[in-house]
């Protein structure tokens, strides 16, 4: 039997506003993740949590 093989699409390095590199909001960029059939993105923004803590309550 052949091993099982998943095929994920990421984008593991996001900044949003609230990082001074970014500039897309995070609902934007969870919108254009979720039109691109992104599987998951990884909020890496510099000097703050507000982008990830925010994506936790949507």
């Amino acid at each position: 039997m052949a091993p099982l093989t998943i095929t994920l699409t990421l984008d593991l390095h996001v900044h949003t506003n609230y990082s001074h590199d970014g500039c897309d909001s995070v609902k934007k960029i969870i919108k254009s993740a979720i039109t691109k059939k992104l599987d998951s993105i990884a909020i890496c923004d510099h000097d703050t949590t507000e982008g990830f803590l925010l994506h936790e309550n949507t």
